[in-house]
């Protein structure tokens, strides 16, 4: 699920959490997680990052509360992405979004998507 998402997970009712923190663009929530939609951009890290600035500042101060709510063990932003080369893909976060996040309180992660297909992209080294 290439995009950025914010994964919130622990032993906590999601109804009740949500209703007393709401968050917009939630497509996931289950008992003990709540995944919320924050970038939809798959090929741009650039983008992503960006929307999740956007969103840590319109919405820190939920995401602050959220962070110490009862149940919740853990907050993080996952951006997600293809790589274009199957050999490297390394994913730099700027320091306004470590400050950002750090101030709020989700941890960042990277998510590297390999489809079954893979292999099919790289192209084998000639033989001297």
């Amino acid at each position: 699920m290439p995009g950025c998402v914010l994964r919130i997970h622990g032993l906590f009712e999601p109804g009740v959490l949500l209703e007393r923190r709401p968050l917009p663009g939630v497509v996931r929530a289950d008992q003990g997680v709540v995944l919320v939609g924050v970038s939809r951009a798959e090929d741009s890290i650039s983008q992503q990052v960006s929307e999740a600035l956007a969103f840590l500042g319109a919405h820190g101060e939920q995401l602050r509360m959220l962070a110490h709510a009862p149940g919740v063990a853990d907050a993080v932003l996952d951006f997600g992405r293809w790589p274009s080369n199957a050999f490297s893909c390394s994913i730099r976060f700027p320091p306004e979004l470590v400050r950002a996040s750090a101030n709020v309180g989700p941890a960042l992660e990277a998510t590297i998507y390999v489809s079954e297909n893979a292999h099919m992209n790289v192209k084998p080294v000639a033989e001297s």
